[in-house]
């Protein structure tokens, strides 16, 4: 349903801008007919972007609207792609879906029941609470036309202290075991329930498996003896993996998409 929302907002800002700058006002802008045509010439939202490169390479100049179109198109192409492999029945992709698509998810819930019924979403079921979702965990980022607040409650960095990494892992605790509450894990590629924390001496490691422990002893050196793992899971969603603390602060800082979810009712 976000990603339905997204697309229909997206081509109505096409058509804004189309009948804005090209000035077809009484004709306006066929988008179905306009996306055949240059998936047919150009092959996809890469071709349009393809095409505005090679364009430019050979010495042309595109003036700014052509060049904001063509941004504005492959939003749109870009939206259309993820709602088809999203929607296949062999398979279905999450892909198109980022953060602020489960934020956006969570705000639609709450909405009135009128709004909810038109969205063709089930009343509400939560006992008479609000749900509410956040950032608990990651690197500060967001697209200026955001809808959604992404703000992130606690942000992480690789030059973060041993007392910064601990405080870190005590609000992920924290938020842990507040009633009403869970914690998703965006991972590489995935997403993931986090069901369990733990915390004991020794030496940490990301994985049960050897081979994969002493890679981890070389990526991610710690001079806290204290092992801090979360339990979730890699592929699938079955609690599976034991992942080191440090092991998971390293991928929060690989990609500013990557983070810690906290979804409540309140």
């Amino acid at each position: 349903i976000v990603v339905r929302r997204r697309l229909e907002r997206q081509a109505q800002r096409v058509q804004r801008f189309w009948t804005a700058e090209f000035g077809f006002r009484s004709v306006g802008l066929d988008l179905s007919a306009l996306e055949t045509s240059i998936r047919e010439t150009l092959s996809s939202r890469h071709g349009l972007q393809i095409g505005v490169i090679s364009y430019r390479a050979q010495g042309q100049k595109l003036s700014k609207r052509i060049l904001r179109l063509a941004d504005e198109l492959c939003e749109y192409f870009r939206l259309v792609d993820g709602l088809t492999r999203l929607e296949r029945r062999d398979r279905p992709s999450t892909s198109s879906c980022g953060n602020d698509t489960v934020l956006e998810a969570v705000r639609l819930i709450n909405g009135s029941a009128t709004e909810r019924h038109q969205l063709g979403l089930p009343s509400a079921g939560n006992g008479g609470g609000t749900l509410q979702a956040r950032l608990l965990a990651g690197v500060t980022w967001g697209r200026p036309h955001a809808k959604v607040n992404q703000s992130v409650a606690f942000l992480v960095s690789r030059e973060d202290t041993a007392e910064r990494r601990l405080e870190g892992w005590r609000e992920l605790c924290a938020a842990f075991s507040r009633d009403k509450t869970v914690l998703i894990y965006h991972l590489k590629n995935h997403y993931a329930l986090i069901f369990a924390l733990r915390e004991r001496a020794g030496e940490a490691s990301s994985s049960d498996d050897t081979t994969v422990a002493n890679e981890d002893k070389a990526r991610f050196p710690t001079q806290d003896p204290t092992i801090r793992e979360m339990l979730t899971a890699r592929k699938g969603q079955r609690p599976s993996t034991w992942i080191a603390w440090d092991e998971v602060l390293e991928t929060l800082c690989s990609w500013r998409g990557y983070a810690v979810l906290e979804v409540s009712i309140m």
